[in-house]
């Protein structure tokens, strides 16, 4: 989904959230379901 100029993904994660010991560092694989 493109909103502006922006990319705006909804449904299936394609990394880790960016949360606490994630936050500024690069994307991490999300975990399998």
């Amino acid at each position: 989904m493109v909103a502006g100029d922006m990319n705006i993904y909804k449904g299936v994660p394609f990394a880790a959230p960016p949360v606490g010991g994630l936050r500024w560092k690069a994307p991490r694989p999300v975990e399998k379901w």
